[in-house]
């Protein structure tokens, strides 16, 4: 068995490991967010003359805007809680927490965002008519419900892969930083 001494070296060991691959999930975030907010720039330019296209796009770049400054100060909140001299303990306490905090944060924002899109999109697209003044997509019962079963359908299957997403970038590393933390509270 390990002294505490030699438990709280590895340990703090392993936290590096596991913050520094947090920190490069966090950066893959940000990368994506900034590719996404040059799309939709894009998008805003290509449909200027098409207000609620435009209108969506903006919503869209407001969203986008939120979560990168999100995950910056997430970031830069990790920065600082890993240079801070504090115990193993109370950093691995407050990593948990903060990932904690994210990950549930980033799924409610996912899961608010899909179905207010989705009607953004519907109303957009009901609005929306030709140069002559014409609506361009015919709005039946029948593409209503058309377009209402593939959103539920689209709104349950990004659920599932939302879940996976985020355990699989955020949710391993946060069960190996409770088990180290578990491992150190053991020792002591």
């Amino acid at each position: 068995m390990k002294k505490a001494p030699e438990l709280a070296d590895y340990l703090h060991g392993q936290t590096q490991s596991i913050v520094s691959t947090i920190k490069k999930n966090l950066r893959f975030e940000i990368a994506f967010a900034m590719l996404f907010l040059v799309f939709d720039c894009i998008m805003i330019i290509l449909f200027d003359n098409i207000f609620f296209l435009r209108l969506f796009s903006i919503l869209l770049l407001v969203f986008c805007l939120y979560f990168l400054y999100y995950l910056a100060k997430l970031l830069r909140y990790i920065n600082i809680q890993y240079s801070l001299d504090s115990s193993v303990k109370e950093q691995l306490s407050n990593y948990i927490q903060i990932i904690s905090r994210f990950k549930r944060l980033y799924f409610q924002l996912t899961m608010v965002m899909i179905p207010l899109m989705l009607v953004m999109a519907f109303i957009a697209g009901y609005l929306d008519h030709d140069q002559s003044g014409n609506y361009s997509i015919s709005f039946s019962s029948q593409t209503v419900f058309i377009y209402s079963g593939l959103s539920v359908c689209w709104i349950f299957m990004m659920y599932f892969i939302t879940r996976w997403y985020i355990k699989r970038r955020y949710g391993n590393h946060l069960d190996k930083l409770e088990k180290l933390l578990n491992d150190l509270q053991q020792s002591a």
